[in-house]
């Protein structure tokens, strides 16, 4: 799952963006580590996909809960249309949604998850050029962060750091926001890509990839 830090945003919705493979990966070791909760019962299904040809499928799903927010979402992109099942179910609307929560999610993504360095000393070069107004103090306190999250995520990192109040936390991801650093290229390239064109997946056209897919012989 993509790392997603917020200094206090509101949730509006659900936001899962996740490669279930490697959730079924997570939940082999501890159910308590995977996205969703029911993978007990899709372990049989992970040890077929540990056998699989290369074919992976990055899932992103916005599950918007209720009508209000629904209402509000529509408000804010400008889709006048009544609620109901018939006029929801529009390829349309659905991508407008998820371009928009991607937009959301790469504006609240820290560089510092995207930057590559060539060397920890070309980390440490950039924070200084980038950041003259930048202090010793917070240079070091980032080119530290960069080294731990280039090892474990943050929803780790914040529950090694359960002791510590929302507040700080907050307070550092506002602080590293503001952090410049040269990204060369995002991930949400290739995503925003295939969001634009909005091309349906179909799995038939994978069929050489595809686990149990003798049917098609």
């Amino acid at each position: 799952m993509m790392d997603l830090v917020t200094s206090g945003m509101q949730i509006l919705m659900r936001f899962h963006f996740y490669d279930k493979i490697k959730d079924l990966q997570q939940a082999k070791t501890s159910n308590n580590r995977a996205i969703e909760k029911d993978n007990a019962l899709r372990l049989g299904l992970f040890e077929q996909l540990s056998r699989r040809k290369a074919f992976e499928v990055l899932r992103m799903e916005v599950r918007l809960n209720k009508r209000q927010k629904i209402r509000q979402l529509f408000n804010t992109l400008g889709i006048q249309t009544e609620l109901t099942y018939k006029n929801l179910f529009n390829p349309l609307i659905s991508q407008k949604i998820l371009l928009y929560y991607l937009d959301e999610l790469e504006s609240k993504r820290l560089a510092l998850f995207d930057y590559r360095p060539a060397t920890p000393k070309a980390l440490l070069a950039d924070l200084i050029i980038k950041n003259p107004k930048l202090g010793l103090k917070k240079i070091i306190q980032v080119y530290g962060l960069k080294q731990i999250f280039d090892t474990i995520n943050s929803r780790e990192l914040r529950a090694m750091f359960g002791n510590c109040s929302q507040r700080s936390w907050y307070r550092l991801i506002a602080e590293v926001k503001k952090v410049k650093l040269p990204i060369t290229t995002s991930p949400f390239e290739v995503v925003r890509h295939h969001l634009t064109s909005f091309k349906p997946l179909k799995l038939v056209d994978f069929q050489g990839k595809m686990i149990n897919n003798d049917k098609y012989n």
